[in-house]
């Protein structure tokens, strides 16, 4: 072959060779939907000025579709596709390494303590919850408003009779200002125990709204009940409506409404639905007129009285089996409304809402399958009780749809299921280390991750979908022909998976290096249990046990958690530094002392139910945050603790170290 002949070879080859920056924006966005790291994005984007303004045009809202498809993400974030994306990839991080700080709070002591008989002592305890000798439960939701990269974040609790809200104001999750507004109950006449609040939601009129106060939070008491009241700066706990069957409506439907157990709203329907023990009742809500503007804050006593629209005596329903009393109830994607019960062979209703009235039936049986144990089918001899109920949104799931929901049992497992028929997304979850503690209240995080309240003990359990996962923040970090460490203890013994001696991932065959291949095993990806210090008091003489659950979005950095007299805040964060400054630390006019301390963790497998609870046969490694540990970790080289699967504060000084010969931890390929 001529001189000549391969020169025209070459330049033929040269010709053909496509840049990335020429392809058509159609087939360059398809390219780029394969990109698993913010780093390749950020690599792309550095080549040259073209591509920089694809990937700030496009690229951005593809990696936040892509692997973070299932989280609902507030259309007031989405001018920011850059920020959200580097929120949302540390903070799926921080999950996975479970880097979390929290914070307690107590109310503060309101003055001097005398001897017996004094008004001094009489009023302290007032507002430490009346004469009640044992601490109330706290009962806790929050909700963040989005304005671009600014958030602005309400909590509200009830403590007893009464309560608090903080509104905090934060911008790329830096906090800017905290405001606290407290509502006495005995103002309003209500009592310590009998009055206390059973109940309480965030009312959203405008999911759209980005700007101002104009929200307000519903709140259902033990007494009976039920209004909606004002959040906003000038009128805080002002009755804005008041929520209760009329005289003659009791005596026609035979139900009355006391202690309410629980509610919810329906955004398609426009409907509030409350429970009592007996019986259902539906109210109709128009959030155009429920929430005043500011302006109006000095005729909020002009209160209306709303009557329910629809009574069911869920005892009297046809075919209904026999049960103690309604625990909780939840509207589902499609409408429907499901109702869990109290020891019943039925323990989880549904409610399908008509023109022409209501219809009660039960909810599906699950299919025994892989990830459904067939120990725990409920066999209809058997009563049980349906603790915390969750809709699902799980289209981002192959088989999910609008009826699917997580439930909570008595006997301590957590269900998945499609409640109208048996399918594949069914699941039981179960905790293998205390295999039979049931789980009282839930919150999720799209399909990626729930978290459950124990309702025995202040411990928050972390539980993975253990779906197909989008984003793993393992992917961004360099390859190696080691395992991940430290080997998790786990209650079950479990064989560590093998793989391949493979130092670098080969892209182009597909196969990845041996850290890759083993970072996403499930081994390696376990469940983990929270065990919460909470503040010792005078009254702390029974189990302080998780009442409820709140988080203010799906991309939000903090969940709540209510306790007997405190409430938890857990933030996610980097690495854990546990003498950083904790935000708006005991302020002036802050009526909560707050303290932050260690979590211990446990990890606890895959999550998934196990056949015999004897499988759960060992005890597993409890780690603690310890803030002496950072101090000896910085001898060990910065790669390596960032390999570690846990967040520093967890890590121990051994955990570098052991079989690190045979396992070659510090040949890892940069």
């Amino acid at each position: 072959m001529s001189h000549i002949e391969v020169g025209k070879m070459e330049s033929l080859c040269l010709q053909e060779m496509t840049k990335l920056n020429t392809l058509p924006l159609d087939i360059l966005l398809i390219i780029i939907s394969y990109f698993d790291t913010a780093r390749s994005f950020a690599g792309v984007a550095s080549t040259c000025r073209s591509l920089a303004q694809v990937v700030k045009a496009d690229g951005w809202r593809i990696f936040v579709k892509t692997q973070f498809g299932s989280l609902s993400i507030p259309p007031n974030t989405t001018t920011c596709w850059n920020d959200l994306a580097r929120s949302l990839t540390w903070q799926s991080r921080a999950w996975d390494k479970r880097a979390f700080v929290f914070d307690t709070f107590a109310p503060k002591p309101t003055g001097p303590l005398i001897p017996a008989g004094g008004q001094h002592r009489r009023r302290a305890q007032m507002h430490s919850h009346g004469s009640q000798t044992v601490p109330c439960q706290i009962v806790v939701d929050a909700h963040t408003q989005f304005n671009g990269a600014q958030q602005r974040e309400t909590v509200v609790w009830g403590a007893g009779e009464n309560l608090v809200t903080r509104t905090r104001l934060k911008k790329k999750n830096e906090i800017i200002s905290d405001k606290w507004f407290t509502s006495e109950g005995s103002t309003a006449g209500f009592a310590s125990g009998r009055d206390d609040v059973t109940s309480i939601s965030v009312f959203r009129p405008s999911q759209t709204q980005v700007q101002g106060e104009n929200i307000g939070v519903l709140v259902g008491r033990a007494s009976g009940d039920l209004r909606l009241v004002s959040l906003t700066s000038s009128g805080f706990g002002q009755t804005l409506q008041n929520f209760r069957p009329s005289q003659s409506e009791n005596v026609k439907n035979h139900v009355r409404q006391t202690e309410i157990q629980s509610f919810d709203t329906g955004d398609r329907q426009k409907l509030l639905a409350t429970s009592t023990k007996d019986n259902v009742l539906l109210y109709p809500l128009d959030s155009t007129s429920m929430i005043p503007e500011e302006k109006e804050s000095m005729e909020l006593e002009k209160m209306r009285n709303i009557e329910p629209i629809e009574a069911v005596d869920l005892r009297r329903a046809e075919g209904s089996a026999p049960f103690k009393f309604l625990r909780s109830l939840k509207f589902m994607g499609n409408g429907d409304l499901a109702i869990g019960l109290t020891s019943s062979a039925q323990p989880l209703r549904i409610m399908k809402i008509t023109p022409t009235g209501t219809e009660v039936d039960t909810a599906a049986k699950m299919r025994p399958s892989k990830r459904a144990a067939a120990t725990y089918a409920l066999k209809d001899w058997e009563n049980s009780t349906a603790r915390g109920l969750l809709p699902i949104d799980s289209t981002a799931i192959p088989g999910g749809g609008g009826n699917v929901l997580l439930s909570s049992y008595e006997d301590g497992t957590v269900r998945l299921q499609d409640i109208r028929t048996p399918s594949a997304i069914d699941t039981i979850y179960g905790d293998h280390f205390e295999p039979t503690t049931p789980i009282s209240t839930l919150v999720s995080y799209g399909a990626e991750r729930f978290i459950g309240g124990s309702a025995r003990s202040s411990v928050i359990k972390i539980f993975d979908f253990r779906w197909t996962k989008g984003y793993t923040y393992t992917a961004s970090l360099p390859c190696g022909n080691d395992n991940p460490f430290p080997a998790p203890k786990l209650p079950t013994l479990v064989s560590a998976p093998t793989y391949d001696n493979r130092r670098k991932c080969n892209h182009v065959s597909g196969q990845k290096c041996t850290w890759h291949a083993l970072s996403t095993v499930d081994y390696y990806r376990p469940n983990a249990n929270i065990y919460l210090r909470v503040m010792r008091t005078n009254h702390r003489t029974q189990p302080c046990y998780i009442s409820s659950l709140a988080k203010p979005s799906d991309i939000s950095t903090t969940l709540y958690a209510g306790l007997a007299g405190e409430l938890v805040e857990m933030n996610l964060t980097g690495n854990v530094g546990m003498d950083e400054p904790m935000p708006g630390s005991n302020h002036h006019g802050m009526p909560y002392k707050q303290s932050r301390g260690p979590g211990n963790i446990i990890e606890t497998g895959d999550g998934l139910a196990l056949d015999d609870i004897s499988y759960s046969s060992r005890m597993p490694v409890m780690r603690s945050q310890v803030p002496i540990a950072a101090l000896l970790l910085k001898r060990i080289p910065t790669t390596s603790r960032k390999r570690h699967r846990l967040d520093e504060s967890y890590q121990q000084f051994e955990d570098h170290f052991i079989d690190a010969v045979s396992t070659c931890r510090h040949s890892v390929t940069e």
